[in-house]
């Protein structure tokens, strides 16, 4: 099936979750902020959200520095 992961295309299994998708691309869901489909997700839902064809996900992260 295919999403869209900051706005580029990716093939993903149709049972995972979103918090597998995270977890297999390296980001913990605990240190960045979540959009699916335009609407901000809440951490308590990430683990359990199923995608579906075509979802817009977007992942922010913020970067410290000086």
């Amino acid at each position: 099936m295919i999403i869209f992961l900051n706005g580029e295309p990716r093939d993903i299994d149709p049972n995972v979750t979103l918090g597998g998708v995270l977890q297999s691309i390296g980001f913990d869901s605990e240190t960045v902020i979540l959009e699916l489909n335009g609407e901000i997700l809440p951490r308590d839902r990430v683990q359990k959200t199923e995608l579906n064809e075509s979802d817009a996900v977007e992942v922010i992260s913020f970067v410290g520095g000086g």
